[in-house]
């Protein structure tokens, strides 16, 4: 995997390190081509494809489909913070939620608290 970082690289290399979550300025380069060379190389890549941008609609679309064609598991930013929670009873659950901000994340937040107390 190239990069002018080392530090990252190092962090890539170490045993376990198979999944990537990644964003970008643009959509269809600088999100794309490193999901697509990570898939291509082992890793699971997630694009998180609101947390990136592009310069029109039909690059935007490009960009998805290329990734989609590629094996790059395309989400948004809140459904990748939930899926590393794995629980929403976990005691991180309201501070995820609440950071997440979302109009529906304060309740959740409350309710994940409310079903961990009653363990």
């Amino acid at each position: 995997m190239r990069s002018t970082n080392p530090g990252l690289l190092k962090q890539l290399r170490r045993p376990g390190a198979r999944k990537l979550i990644i964003a970008g300025v643009s959509t269809e380069v600088c999100l794309a081509l490193p999901a697509i060379f990570a898939t291509g190389t082992g890793y699971e890549a997630y694009a998180i494809i609101d947390a990136s941008g592009t310069f029109s609609e039909t690059k935007r679309v490009t960009g998805l489909m290329r990734m989609v064609q590629a094996g790059v598991i395309v989400v948004d930013y809140a459904t990748v913070a939930v899926e590393m929670l794995k629980d929403n009873a976990s005691p991180k659950a309201g501070a995820l939620y609440g950071a997440l901000d979302m109009p529906f994340a304060g309740l959740v937040g409350q309710l994940a608290g409310a079903f961990a107390n009653d363990r």
